[in-house]
């Protein structure tokens, strides 16, 4: 990729799913979400997708991503959370407080 600004390229990375007490989700280990490179190794990211069992991750987080065994990435650590309040009809929480 030479420039990555210029494509709307998008990776996949893998992250471990922590189960709570009663171990659910019985039925996966792990979640793959997509994520927007913001360089050429796709080691840093912004997830774009909205995670349904990760409680550690958010979409629009800045990631940092490790190659795994094979030719994917999976999760290393977030470099920056991203707070991001919705409007609407929903009604939302921010740092304990009712928005």
């Amino acid at each position: 990729m030479s420039n990555l600004e210029e494509y709307n390229y998008v990776v996949e990375a893998r992250f471990e799913i922590e189960k709570d007490a009663d171990g659910y989700p019985k039925s996966r280990n792990a979640e793959a979400l997509l994520c927007k490179p913001l360089d050429p190794e796709c080691s840093l990211c912004i997830v774009t997708s909205v995670p349904s069992y990760l409680r550690n991750i958010a979409y629009g987080d800045t990631i940092r991503t490790k190659p795994d065994s094979g030719d994917s990435l999976e999760f290393g650590q977030v470099v920056k959370r991203e707070a991001i309040a919705f409007t609407g009809s929903y009604s939302t929480t921010l740092q304990g407080k009712m928005l």
